[in-house]
């Protein structure tokens, strides 16, 4: 090792590769570098003994690249794909779907099943999208011989009982009798049960 910075540089190399009758050279050209010693150059004599070590040069910190205007152009990637993630999620109606009550939920899944009525199998999802909000509230799957005691708990339903008493009537027809054939006004009974339950639901919050 050098014992200074030293600027090297080494020859340019051809090497010749056989293969069969044909040669094929490889020139390598020359290699320009620095080279520097590893420890601090010190007299004869300095740090022979044990408790004085000979000082090891640092090593060259790394050359730093400008990220400034990187790092502002990430930003404003960042933000406009945030922005337009929200504008998708306004325009398909899922930004305040989490802030919905269960019965809110049910109402807007059951009025996009009611465009699609003559579907046979539509009915039967507006359905289930209500019974998901009645079990959601009531924290487990709710069946109808528990709706007294699921009204006792939620006071603010009382006044719903015959409506909520005919929606588990209207489910039992439709998933369990093959007569049962679902128009428009079953739709509606949902929405507007949906409906009354959400209002009720967001009074009792009011009043809380």
């Amino acid at each position: 090792a050098p014992l200074d910075v030293r600027a090297l540089a080494t020859p340019p190399l051809t090497v010749s590769f056989n293969t069969g009758d044909k040669t094929e050279p490889l020139t390598i050209p020359a290699w320009n570098f620095t080279m520097s010693p590893l420890k601090e150059i010190a007299p004869r004599g300095v740090a022979k003994d044990s408790n004085q070590n000979a000082f090891m040069k640092a090593d060259l910190p790394p050359s730093t690249i400008p990220t400034k205007d990187l790092q502002q152009q990430i930003w404003v990637l960042a933000i406009t794909l945030l922005i337009l993630a929200i504008l998708w999620l306004s325009l398909k109606g899922y930004l305040f779907v989490l802030t919905r009550s269960p019965f809110q939920q049910a109402y807007h899944q059951v009025k996009k099943l009611r465009k699609h009525h003559n579907d046979e199998s539509a009915f039967n999802h507006a359905l289930q999208a209500v019974h998901r909000a009645f079990n959601r509230l009531a924290g487990h799957a709710l069946f109808a011989h528990q709706t007294d005691q699921f009204i006792d708990k939620h006071n603010e339903f009382s006044g719903y009982q015959d409506q909520i008493d005919s929606f588990y009537q209207l489910s039992t027809e439709a998933l369990y009798s093959e007569q049962k054939v679902a128009s428009e006004r079953d739709f509606d009974q949902l929405l507007k049960l949906c409906k009354q339950l959400a209002g009720a639901e967001k009074l009792a919050l009011k009043k809380s």
